[in-house]
């Protein structure tokens, strides 16, 4: 996957944890990963904090 790409797929990961209820399982397949963990674990590499930590409820944000 280019650099490019995964950065686009990122952003609108992350415009979906802040603006939907959807839960990160789905995010995840829906920008195109097959496995939440590596979602997951690409998301902290990018962010630097887990995908969970976005959520507007969350108290870690």
């Amino acid at each position: 996957m280019s650099q490019r790409r995964k950065q686009e797929k990122m952003q609108l990961a992350m415009r979906l944890l802040l603006t939907t209820e959807l839960q990160i399982k789905h995010i995840s397949n829906q920008v195109g990963y097959d496995s939440p963990s590596k979602f997951t674990a690409t998301f902290k590499k990018k962010y630097g904090k887990l995908p969970s930590a976005y959520r507007p409820d969350s108290p870690a944000s």
